[in-house]
């Protein structure tokens, strides 16, 4: 009965429960070992990123294979180098927040709405998913541009974001 009413409301398992949880928790292993990443070798973060872009292009984008997470943990890497200590973080933290949290809304209205497509799956809805990355992408990080000078003057938009 729990894995019926599961499928009937999610009507498959491509959500944020089963594909983000990891790249959630490899986010807390991170910040939990935040004192040892200055030590890695320099090439590490630009070879993850290339070895992950080309299994992703070459092989499989699929995020259960590791070349998603290879990219994504490489251009971490690269960005954390950037940032000393103190400057960033909070408002990198609500962007990812912001965007985190409106980007399939963007994803299903361009896709449905502004594409015309069809079916239960976004991801064979017909519309070009490169296109709709980008558009949602910028959707996603304008929404986020709005609500944190927004949240600093109004608590109850701060709270609805959870920044």
């Amino acid at each position: 009965m729990p894995v019926e009413l599961y499928f009937a409301v999610f009507l498959n398992v491509r959500n944020g429960l089963f594909l983000g949880f990891f790249y959630v928790a490899l986010g807390m292993v991170f910040g939990l070992r935040s004192d040892e990443l200055p030590r890695l070798s320099p090439a590490v973060a630009p070879a993850l990123v290339a070895v992950g872009l080309a299994g992703c292009v070459l092989l499989s984008a699929d995020q259960h294979l590791p070349f998603c997470a290879a990219a994504s943990v490489g251009v971490f890497l690269l960005s954390v180098g950037k940032v000393s200590p103190g400057s960033g973080h909070p408002v990198a933290r609500n962007v990812s927040t912001v965007v985190y949290l409106t980007h399939m809304a963007f994803v299903v209205l361009l896709v449905y709405g502004v594409f015309g497509g069809g079916g239960v799956s976004v991801y064979n809805a017909g519309a070009q998913m490169g296109f709709v990355f980008v558009l949602s992408l910028v959707c996603s990080l304008s929404c986020a541009a709005v609500v944190l000078p927004v949240a600093r003057r109004h608590p109850a938009v701060a709270r609805f974001f959870g920044i």
